[in-house]
């Protein structure tokens, strides 16, 4: 498949350039609404499943991961957030031309507490279209060495830095060419970004309890049979 940048006239001197955003990896950022309200009722519902099952351990090291259950578990808070995230990812997502099809999304998610020297091994969500990421509690205020960001890598490796490490792209993110991306946890806030993108939390140097919850959103059915996706709200489910 071939996409199509507009043709235009070939620059003159005193003209503004046309820069394009060519092959550029999509990274939203939002909140939810009732953040507190919902953060309130989804920590108490994660740190009882932590205390009452083992998780599992997939990227998290230490620390606790969930099953990818969540909503089997998490309540009207749990569904107003996936609802949220659902609703986001449908509008960062179209068709493309010509193309009769008709997305049929498929929501995996799972909770994960981390504490002092928890993190996350580098890892990216094959299978899937879409992932994001919700941060529960951030644990507070936190110094610049606290430690605990979500770290991303450039999907094109080392190639823009290759000729030269010391230049970069004039363009908003080019100082990222050929490294990485690292920003802190906020409570009520969400990330999306596509399932390839090559992710790691690091290591938390802080007191307190992180959680945050992580969802994959697919398009096919390969894993519906296990129970454990999320169809969607309901035709009666009101937001919180």
């Amino acid at each position: 498949m071939q996409a199509v940048i507009p043709s235009a006239a070939a620059p003159q001197a005193g003209r503004r350039l046309d820069v394009h955003g060519l092959f550029a990896t999509p990274l939203a950022q939002g909140r939810i609404d009732n953040a507190a309200k919902v953060n309130g009722e989804l920590s108490r519902a994660i740190l009882e499943h932590e205390r009452t099952t083992p998780g599992r351990r997939v990227s998290i090291a230490g620390g606790w991961q969930s099953d990818i259950d969540f909503p089997r578990w998490s309540g009207p808070a749990g569904e107003h957030l996936l609802a949220t995230l659902l609703s986001a990812v449908r509008s960062m997502t179209r068709i493309r031309p010509g193309m009769n099809y008709a997305p049929n999304w498929r929501v995996f998610a799972w909770a994960n507490v981390i504490r002092r020297g928890h993190f996350n091994h580098p890892h990216i969500h094959p299978g899937n279209f879409w992932s994001a990421v919700y941060y529960v509690d951030d644990g507070g205020p936190a110094g610049p060495d606290s430690g605990g960001e979500i770290e991303f890598y450039d999907p094109r490796g080392a190639a823009p830095a290759m000729y030269n490490p010391f230049v970069a792209a004039a363009t908003p993110d080019g100082e990222a060419g050929g490294a990485s991306v690292k920003i802190a946890p906020t409570a009520g806030a969400f990330l999306i970004f596509p399932s390839y993108l090559r992710h790691a939390v690091n290591p938390y140097r802080g007191d307190a309890t992180r959680i945050s919850v992580a969802v994959n959103f697919a398009l096919n059915d390969a894993e519906a049979e296990s129970g454990l996706a999320w169809p969607g709200p309901r035709a009666d489910f009101a937001a919180i």
